[in-house]
């Protein structure tokens, strides 16, 4: 939440108006009516910006007039220019290259400088081959004829390198070309409607796209509803992510049953949507966002206090803060909710918290949820005082306040922690690291830790008083807060924070940042690492000089305080930004908890697919391989080669190298010695691509695989010359060929081990392999997923090649 002034200028300074043009590109240019009407009724996700605008150097905004500074565009200028020096010299020697060098940083730099759309109207996932319709717009204007040269030579080295043609499709009289795409990609197309450059992904994205431009449509419904919801005097960017509609895309992905149990419980489950808008005002930056809950608010939600904050809740923060956060936030609460999320998830789960919590505070002596917790309120506050200076010169002094409820209930909890920590530290001795030591300040009793022998520029301190708890990363900051005169002045008084609270009602989080002392920060660390940065593009081969930065005294009088709030709403929350760049940043306090509730589950159920798609492949590319032996050898290979003595030798892994194209490791080894001869074995650590678990990495570094040979009597591999085709009487398509095991069950890739398998217990080995059950290949060459509720007597049966059992794969 700190240091957004920090990151407006980063954006500013590299971006805002100038190479490149972040999306919401500033000043930005009028609204585009043909742009609005483009978004479909039906949305998952939408973007679109207006594009960039010259600055006006008598704008009586202020961002606006930051930008038209001619010492800002004169940097922003030769920063474009060594960018451009530095991407020509990485590509230098490649013919391809250099023209992708030459032509898309003009491309990159028009696409988010002009009036531009992109959304996705629809996503199903689950079948081999995914429904998807999405599609980019991008008003181009005078540069078209440009854009038209740099597109045939883009063509041209796309069918270069792909060897395959383009081809011209005609959509209701609209001309595009199309990109030749595996059978189970999407189809991808790209063409122009007047000056406007359109690129679709998806059968019928197209069609949809076209049918909608030439009818002329209003703008959606939804559209124009978040406009009416989150008001910008100018608007620079919009984005929607209809989570909804997302979520139950994402379903096929959500394989594992306690997923949307988390979810639930999380309160992401009833999330519609997440919105936001941004532009300008008549005084400088701003943006707004909303979260839209269906219902109720449930989960993380409802930790987000129904009563507001007040000005009286900032009159302990100094006028001078260089940045401050304010806001509700009950730990008793958190506390509650996650012992209320782990008991719907699991009860048992819950049970074994409180237990633990209990035997904690009676190992203390006193009771965190009912004196610590209890005592403490839910007024926080976190703010840099202006005197303090920094850690380093970049991370600011923070001071972290809480509002007492009980100062009795918080003492003895606070002593009773003291008697642990000082009954630890004289226990251990010099070993301990730490030294914790009193101070009296203003008549209040303080605390400090020390590190000793460590290089940590920190000395965590408290105090407690009748009203507040405070913390401070060292003891001046705590003494500064304690100093602090409210009657002189604070930052209630300030005019930014005033403005705020009247724009809204009730916030639940107001974050305050002065712009100035993160700048000189910036400047400080622009000044002291670039040089290192440049010197080593330059030991790369890449020429690159910075430029010198504006100076200060240019940028310094344009500059307004940032001031953030969010609230609860009828439906959800809001926040609301104002400052020198939209999206102050403070909002995130929000989102990030909501993104990561929502995403986490998804990313792990997509890694998890990726991974079993990868496995997938690998299996097939084994499977492949093992035909093409049996080609030549007229019967697959035997488990392990052995010598002529009978000892084993080679895995069968190591047999079929030539087959997975890695002929020249194959001709590495000694294939008369066994797998750990003293040459042999230094060819373990090489493990080739298709043995690789994609799950577990470290199996890689240990020159280990999970993909095994079932052995046995009537097995597909059996004896030691290795099975024909004809020995499946039970069919190819029935027979189990290779599993992907357990990581427990990992072997050498080049050792002759593999999966002894026991019809007592036919999951050994195999439970778990990978989320919800394992792969296997069939001798037929094809890959299957069984999962671990399949029947054992089918399962048995899969294993063995001629047992005669009839079986019926789900």
């Amino acid at each position: 939440m700190m240091g957004i002034g920090v990151m407006e200028l980063v954006l500013l300074l590299g971006f805002g108006g100038g190479f490149g043009g972040l999306p919401f590109g500033l000043p930005p240019l009028p609204a585009d009516p043909r742009m609005q009407s483009v978004a479909p009724e039906e949305c998952l996700a939408y973007f679109a910006w207006n594009g960039t605008a010259k600055a006006d150097a008598k704008s009586k905004n202020h961002t606006e007039q930051l930008l038209a500074e001619e010492e800002l565009d004169e940097f922003l200028g030769l920063l474009e220019k060594e960018i451009r020096t530095a991407i020509n010299a990485a590509a230098k020697g490649n013919a391809d290259a250099s023209l992708a060098a030459e032509i898309v940083p003009d491309l990159v730099k028009l696409v988010t400088t002009r009036p531009t759309v992109a959304y996705l109207s629809r996503l199903t996932i689950g079948a081999e081959r995914p429904d998807v319709s999405g599609t980019i717009v991008v008003s181009v204007g005078k540069s078209a004829p440009q854009v038209r040269e740099s597109q045939g030579k883009i063509e041209a080295l796309i069918e270069r390198e792909t060897r395959l043609s383009l081809t011209d499709v005609t959509v209701a009289g609209v001309k595009f070309r199309k990109m030749p795409v595996h059978p189970n990609a999407p189809t991808m197309m790209w063409g122009w409607i007047d000056d406007y450059f359109v690129f679709t992904v998806g059968d019928k994205a197209a069609d949809e796209f076209v049918a909608r431009w030439k009818s002329n449509a209003q703008p959606a419904a939804w559209l124009t509803k978040l406009h009416k919801d989150l008001p910008v005097e100018r608007v620079s960017m919009v984005s929607y992510w209809n989570v909804a509609g997302i979520l139950k895309a994402c379903q096929p992905l959500m394989t594992d049953p306690k997923v949307p149990q988390v979810m639930d419980a999380l309160g992401v489950a009833n999330l519609k949507h997440i919105a936001s808008v941004s532009g300008l005002d008549a005084n400088a930056a701003t943006g707004r966002m909303q979260v839209v809950l269906d219902g109720p608010a449930k989960g993380l939600f409802t930790l987000v206090s129904e009563k507001g904050i007040t000005t009286a809740d900032l009159k302990s923060i100094p006028a001078d803060a260089t940045s401050a956060n304010v806001f509700r936030f009950s730990l008793t609460d958190v506390l509650n909710h996650v012992f209320a999320v782990a008991g719907q998830i699991d009860p048992g789960a819950k049970a074994q918290m409180e237990q633990g919590l209990a035997q904690i505070e009676q190992n203390l002596g006193v009771s965190l949820r009912g004196d610590l917790l209890g005592g403490l309120g839910d007024v926080w506050s976190v703010y840099a005082p202006a005197d303090a200076g920094s850690i380093s010169g970049v991370m600011p002094n923070l001071v972290i306040t809480v509002n007492v409820r009980d100062q009795a209930k918080v003492a003895k909890a606070q002593d009773a922690l003291l008697n642990v920590a000082r009954a630890a530290i004289e226990q251990s001795g010099p070993r301990a690291g730490v030294t914790l030591s009193e101070f009296t300040s203003k008549a209040h009793r303080g605390h400090t830790i020390q590190f000793q022998g460590i290089p940590i520029p920190l000395t965590p301190t408290w105090v407690l008083t009748k009203d507040q708890f405070i913390i401070g990363i060292n003891a001046q900051v705590v003494k500064s807060h304690l100093a602090h005169d409210t009657g002189k002045g604070s930052l209630a008084a300030n005019p930014a924070v005033v403005s705020a609270f009247s724009r809204t009602k009730n916030p639940v989080l107001v974050s305050y940042s002065d712009p100035f002392p993160g700048l000189q920060n910036l400047y400080t660390m622009v000044q002291s690492f670039g040089p290192l940065a440049t010197g080593q593009l330059a030991q790369a081969g890449i020429p690159f000089n910075l430029p010198a930065l504006p100076s200060l005294a240019v940028i310094k009088p344009h500059l307004v305080p940032s001031v953030t709030t969010i609230s609860r709403t009828a439906t959800g929350l809001e926040t609301e930004h104002h400052g020198i760049l939209p999206g102050g940043g403070s909002e995130y306090t929000v989102v990030a908890p909501v993104a990561i509730a929502l995403l986490l589950p998804a990313v792990q159920q997509a890694r998890e697919a990726a991974r079993r798609t990868q496995s997938k492949n690998n299996l097939k590319q084994i499977g492949l391989a093992m035909h093409n032996y049996h080609d030549v050898h007229g019967r697959f290979p035997p488990a392990a080669s052995t010598s002529k003595a009978g000892k084993p030798l080679l895995s069968w892994r190591v047999h079929i190298l030539p087959y997975l194209d890695q002929a020249p490791l194959y001709n590495s080894f000694h294939l008369d010695e066994p797998w750990d001869s003293e040459h042999n074995k230094k060819l373990t650590a090489g493990v080739p691509l298709q043995y690789i678990n994609p799950s577990a990495p470290k199996l890689t570094a240990e020159g280990k695989t999970v993909y095994l040979a079932p052995v046995g009597k009537g097995l597909a591999f059996e004896g030691s010359e290795g099975t024909r085709i004809g020995d499946f009487t039970d069919g190819t398509s029935n027979t189990i060929l290779v599993v992907e095991a357990h990581a427990d069950k990992a072997v050498i890739w080049t050792k002759p081990d593999d999966l002894a398998f026991d019809s007592e217990k036919p999951l050994d080995g195999l439970k778990e392999a990978r989320q919800g059950g394992f792969q296997v290949l069939l001798c037929d060459g094809s890959v299957r997923f069984i999962n671990l509720t399949i029947n054992l007597d089918i399962l048995r049966a899969l294993f063995t090649r001629n047992g005669g059992e009839a079986v019926a794969l789900p």
